[in-house]
């Protein structure tokens, strides 16, 4: 694995970065009624939906880590948009070799359906598939509402592709990645296909990188405000108080990346590891996310609490991404079962 980003990839992070500037006051103008920016979504998905996806399919070509690159930061500046969860959904799909032309052509959004009532974040599911019709009932699917497609996970590591047959709104910790209850009632899917499991992985390697973005841009919120308020003469940031907490998020969020960088590239070489590096890394990257959203709001202090400061933007966005998927306690207790299993079998 090379330790450092390629000369390419430090240019997909500088022009995406360009597409995020404002992103804070458009989520701010979301959460206020204002309509729904057009940008970055459409230009991320006539441009790079084909990110991640190998050309043989129709993509861009480019690995897991290059789109985990552009959701880090779109999430640095908290930017609303849809790609972030239409490119997960692909990668569902691409695993499990179902047909992508209308999501590349940037035509079809897709949403990723795996969430039910009572199963744990990867299964087992209740969802069936009956020949192209299938049956389930999904909670909590991120801009499920307006999507044209859903990329449903069934029971057997099955994944279908599938329009709902009826769509309940939900409440969300997250406003800018509203939730719907979708339901699939003998719904005629356009394919289904094994792959669930390792799709899953996929998507969850890039929420941990989303998180990643959330505790970095939570961090840079709170070091701004820290040199720019000055109590008794003197700007915050001086005070150990301040300091400490903001250095022991840098660590955290430090930590969260490196071990999502190797996830990532252990799910693209098909390395032994690459399930525990899964593991790990949404663990520490939920708990990064979340602790670093927590301590830009002290650092506000009072500030921090109302509706017109950012902080909450970002623990909205943590709290909500460090669940979807599994919290840190369920993959931590899964990597540690996993560990006991495999030394068992040595």
């Amino acid at each position: 694995m090379q330790a450092t980003l390629t000369e390419q990839q430090e240019l997909i992070v500088e022009s995406v970065g360009r597409m995020t500037d404002g992103g804070i006051n458009k989520a701010q103008g979301v959460l206020k009624g204002e309509s729904w920016p057009s940008d970055p979504d459409s230009t991320l998905l006539q441009d790079w939906v084909g990110l991640g996806v190998p050309e043989d399919m129709g993509g861009a070509g480019g690995g897991l880590l290059d789109l985990a690159l552009v959701l880090k930061t779109l999430a640095l500046r908290i930017v609303p948009n849809k790609f972030s969860k239409h490119a997960i959904a692909m990668q569902v799909a691409m695993t499990a070799g179902l047909p992508m032309a209308d999501a590349l052509s940037g035509n079809s959004r897709w949403c990723l359906a795996v969430a039910e009532q009572s199963a744990d974040p990867f299964g087992p599911f209740q969802g069936k598939s009956d020949g192209d019709a299938i049956t389930a009932e999904k909670n909590g699917v991120l801009h499920g509402a307006d999507a044209d497609l859903a990329v449903v996970v069934l029971d057997d590591n099955l994944v279908a592709l599938a329009q709902a047959s009826s769509i309940d709104s939900a409440s969300s910790t997250d406003p800018l990645n509203p939730c719907a209850s979708l339901s699939f009632k003998a719904s005629t899917s356009k394919g289904v296909a094994p792959g669930a499991q390792k799709g899953l992985m996929r998507a969850t390697a890039l929420i941990a990188a989303d998180l990643c973005g959330v505790a970095q841009g939570a961090i840079d919120l709170g070091a701004s405000y820290a040199k720019e308020r000055v109590q008794f003469g003197k700007p915050i940031g001086i005070y150990q108080g301040v300091a400490h907490q903001l250095a022991n998020a840098v660590v955290a969020a430090e930590t969260a990346w490196s071990l999502t960088l190797y996830a990532c590239w252990a799910l693209d070489n098909d390395s032994d590891d690459a399930e525990r590096a899964v593991h790990a890394a949404k663990a520490k990257a939920s708990e990064a996310a979340v602790f670093s959203a927590e301590r830009a709001l002290q650092v506000h202090g009072g500030m921090g609490m109302t509706w017109e400061a950012s902080p909450h933007l970002f623990l909205r966005r943590a709290l909500a991404g460090s669940a979807f998927l599994g919290g840190a306690h369920w993959h931590r207790r899964t990597l540690g079962a996993t560990i006991l299993k495999q030394h068992h079998k040595t």
